[in-house]
């Protein structure tokens, strides 16, 4: 099952016409980022699609959520149930990664301090990893691996700069023995079980984000 939310745009909705997923809402044109959010937070405009993904008989549809970065931004991940899986569509003109470090600096901007994790980063990187080539070589070859991680947290560091943060970059074995206070923790679930991870920063005061977002921009109303 494949579902649509966006804001009105003439462009965007001849592709939503064009596709004819299974299920789409239309905010209208003038609402702003901030309507859409409460609109959301009421849960009005993702029952419909609810009562679609788990219907009476008990049972369940996978469903794919596509948004344009209007809806992402109004924080549609939020209400959103499982087996739901997000993307991005890339009509917007906005990256997955570049929503997430936003999210990552919103996080941060009590004390700025955010922390990098390079070990396993790039896991789930589809920026750095497109291909399946990409992937075994990833997994095989050292060499490789630390060239994309590299890549990876560089380009970590360049969206953190667009908020005014510079990222303390360390490795997984220093980063298990830091303080964490205020901290917010960017870092690959593959470094240890998410629940310890996410346990494990929390009881020293940090925030954890996993090194990869929570939706794609591999989107099929992409331009």
């Amino acid at each position: 099952m494949k579902a649509v939310f966006y804001r009105h745009n003439e462009t965007l909705a001849a592709l939503v016409a064009k596709a004819n997923p299974d299920f789409v809402h239309e905010f209208p044109a003038e609402m702003s980022v901030e309507d859409i959010k409460q609109e959301l937070l009421t849960r009005k405009a993702v029952k419909p699609l609810m009562e679609l993904v788990f219907p009476p008989d008990n049972s369940f549809h996978d469903c794919e959520v596509h948004v344009d970065g209007t809806v992402m931004a109004a924080g549609i991940d939020t209400v959103l149930w499982q087996p739901c899986s997000l993307h991005l569509i890339r009509q917007d003109n906005v990256g997955a990664y570049d929503w997430y470090a936003t999210r990552v600096a919103e996080a941060a901007n009590l004390s700025s301090r955010v922390i990098v994790v390079s070990d396993r980063i790039a896991d789930h990187n589809s920026e750095a990893l497109s291909s399946r080539e990409d992937f075994s070589r990833y997994q095989t070859d050292e060499t490789y691996r630390a060239e994309v991680e590299n890549l990876v947290v560089a380009k970590w560091v360049e969206r953190l700069a667009k908020h005014g943060i510079t990222p303390e970059v360390v490795n997984v074995g220093t980063f298990r023995g830091m303080l964490l206070s205020g901290a917010v923790v960017v870092c690959d679930h593959h470094n240890g079980d998410i629940c310890e991870l996410e346990d494990s920063v929390g009881s020293r005061g940090g925030i954890w984000f996993n090194a990869f977002p929570s939706c794609g921009d591999d989107d099929f109303l992409a331009m």
